[in-house]
């Protein structure tokens, strides 16, 4: 498969310029694209910020890319799960950055929430913050609640399965 050495599309046979980059494609890369992460080097990921949900999640992620920053997203209990399912979690997501790169992204978030000393606020950084358990509390709540609706849902269906199955059988 030809593709672009700058970045990274493939190709069909027969085409020999990017349309992107306008740049000779070639048929093997030699190296890493521009736009990936450097992965042969181990680096610690250290806490940064736990959020309440993806969306939160996302817009941090955003503020961090424009400065190249790269993060790991860890979810709270079924969050993985529950993200694959429905699209989204209820559990929380903590994030993750480079040991390098912890001071650059808590500046950033701080700027983000507007976070002007360490005791204004205690989510950055290594310490999770109780509203951010509560949320999560909050979260697992309407989860066993709604789990609760659906199995009585199942439950009733059931039931009612059952005798007009006896009624049909027996008149």
């Amino acid at each position: 498969m030809i593709r672009c050495p700058n970045c990274n599309l493939e190709y069909q046979e027969g085409q020999s310029f990017c349309s992107n980059c306008k740049i000779p494609l070639i048929d093997e890369l030699v190296g890493r694209p521009k736009n990936e992460p450097d992965c042969e080097t181990f680096e610690e990921w250290v806490f940064l910020i736990s959020c309440s949900d993806d969306q939160e999640a996302n817009m941090i992620e955003s503020f961090l890319a424009c400065e190249n920053i790269f993060l790991l997203r860890k979810y709270g209990g079924a969050g993985d799960y529950l993200r694959v399912a429905c699209g989204m979690t209820i559990f929380g997501v903590d994030l993750f950055v480079r040991k390098s790169q912890f001071k650059t992204a808590k500046d950033i978030v701080r700027e983000v929430y507007g976070i002007i000393d360490e005791t204004d606020h205690q989510r950055v950084g290594i310490t999770h913050n109780d509203s951010a358990a509560n949320e999560v509390n909050k979260g697992k709540k309407r989860l066993y609640l709604f789990a609760f609706i659906y199995i009585v849902f199942i439950l009733v269906s059931l039931i009612v399965t059952i005798v007009l199955a006896i009624k049909n059988f027996i008149g």
